[in-house]
């Protein structure tokens, strides 16, 4: 059965839920996937944050050198993720192994920016003035990933997160193109993640629905 990573421990729901995923293609029981509570996204943003402080002192060419470690490894299991991926998503095998090589090469290019994070500086703002831009990482930042690129869109929200000092916590969909099929996203690598309904954070990256970005519209992320 798959688990949620939370802090590193690969985790069952907190009330011992789980979903059923579905091959789309035949309705044949793949595996099935924890089902997150809201205890287990506390615990997940919790976790995050605790990692934050040690993950945003990292420099980033150190940043760069996980992100290619984590995209070469992806390299190596592309075939296995690929057919997960097409088992549970339904998408042709073919693409679901230039998803995975799309993933990997968005980690490969937003590891490859590390260089570039740097500062400015803005000269004679008044008489023996001068203006300094300094770059921080943000926080914790939320992931939902759609059901149709799960795997994708998902290097599309924790490269930039990650190369730059923030931590993560993924959501993957609530559904997928299989009934009960909310492990999309699964496949991606072992990236931590966990399911859950809903949380309040610093900054929530989404694609999909109109519905899952009026939840958000409007409300105050900050905890």
């Amino acid at each position: 059965m798959a688990k949620m990573i939370i802090a590193g421990e690969h985790r069952d729901a907190s009330d011992g839920g789980t979903s059923e995923i579905r091959n789309p293609a035949t309705g044949e029981i793949v595996d099935r996937v924890a089902a997150g509570t809201q205890e287990d996204v506390d615990r997940a943003i919790d976790a995050a944050e605790a990692a934050f402080k040690k993950w945003s002192a990292v420099p980033p060419p150190k940043r760069a050198e996980i992100l290619f470690t984590a995209a070469h490894t992806l390299k190596d299991r592309e075939k296995e993720l690929a057919r997960l991926l097409t088992l549970e998503q339904g998408k042709p095998l073919r693409e679901a192994i230039l998803e995975i090589r799309r993933f990997t090469h968005t980690l490969e290019h937003y590891a490859g920016l590390a260089k570039t994070i740097r500062g400015g500086y803005v000269p004679a703002l008044d008489d023996r003035r001068y203006g300094m831009i300094i770059k921080k990482p943000i926080g914790v930042c939320g992931s939902i990933v759609p059901w149709n690129f799960p795997v994708s869109l998902l290097g599309n929200k924790i490269g930039p997160a990650l190369i730059t000092g923030n931590t993560v916590v993924v959501k993957p969909a609530g559904h997928s193109s299989g009934p009960d099929s909310p492990r999309s996203g699964v496949a991606a690598g072992r990236a931590q993640y966990c399911s859950w309904t809903w949380t309040d954070r610093r900054r929530i990256a989404a694609d999909g629905s109109a519905g899952t970005q009026d939840r958000f519209h409007g409300r105050d992320l900050d905890r």
